[in-house]
């Protein structure tokens, strides 16, 4: 069978994923695509047939994966979502380095029609992370050419707020539910990523900061801006971060420490009406 080969830009990160079977890439993924020969990191798909788990004990179950700790390497077995006998792929990475190998079930893929679902075991975000790149929960707005960035749980406003800001402001949502956050030369940067959650609205493009804006409901709209040691865990639970990877985490916790240096950092609590717009404007 021949190579089926997708590259990506997405955050700053040149991304190649390449497998011996058809990549499916989902929805979102295409507006990603770009033509580079040198990737910044690789994840590469085997088909195998008879695939089991590795053996001896997990060090961590999460979700549908299980952790397996070896010398300098991390094995991540995925197991069926039909039986927990049954082991769909296993991800064999280095948490320092920014390839990672994938075997996934024959049968698997048989069940699929032979196609990889991205989303379904791809590292992307780790990959992102090694490269200086993290995904955070937020609805990424531009306005006169700045990023302002929307953060907090689901449910709290952020789709409201940035909503708000194009009614009012004439602002446009790039992504209603993720942003890639990097820093570049001193400076603070927002991109869009090829995942958006439900809000289905989800731009390409990179541009520098504005303002961070952590969210919550109240009666009464107040701005407020926030210290780094006010931020850093604010914004930090919002990252997309593999638990299990204490390389990962600690790759996550310098980008925000830098980004919370070099961006306004706000925290909004807000009514869902314009009045809210008129108070984080003043404030930022």
């Amino acid at each position: 069978m021949s190579e089926s080969v997708k590259c990506y830009e997405i955050g700053g990160v040149r991304i190649r994923l390449k497998a011996d079977f058809p990549i499916y890439a989902g929805h979102y993924f295409p507006l990603f695509e770009s033509g580079f020969e040198t990737a910044d990191a690789e994840q590469e798909f085997i088909s195998a047939d008879n695939l089991e788990f590795p053996e001896g004990i997990p060090a961590k179950r999460v979700g549908m994966r299980r952790i397996y700790e070896r010398e300098n390497e991390m094995l991540i077995a995925y197991r069926s979502i039909y039986s927990e006998e049954v082991c769909d792929a296993i991800v064999y990475m280095k948490p320092s380095e920014c390839t990672v190998k994938t075997c996934v079930s024959s049968s698997f893929s048989q069940e699929h029609e032979g196609k990889l679902y991205v989303h379904r075991f791809s590292e992307i975000p780790h990959l992102m992370l090694v490269a200086g790149t993290a995904i955070l929960h937020s609805s990424f707005i531009i306005h006169e050419g700045k990023a302002i960035l929307f953060t907090a749980d689901s449910g709290v406003g952020k789709s409201t707020q940035a909503e708000l800001w194009r009614k009012k402001m004439g602002a446009d949502i790039i992504n209603g539910d993720r942003a890639a956050i990097r820093m570049e030369n001193g400076a603070a940067y927002a991109g869009g990523v090829p995942y958006c959650g439900c809000s289905r609205i989800c731009e390409r493009g990179e541009y520098p900061i504005r303002a961070i804006v952590t969210l919550s409901q109240e009666k009464e709209n107040t701005a407020q801006r926030l210290s780094p040691m006010q931020a850093v865990p604010k914004l930090f639970k919002q990252l997309t971060v593999h638990s299990y990877l204490r390389e990962d985490i600690e790759r996550a916790m310098r980008i925000v420490c830098e980004v919370v240096e070099k961006v306004p950092i706000v925290h909004l609590g807000c009514t869902p009406d314009e009045r809210a717009v008129e108070i984080l404007l003043r404030a930022i």
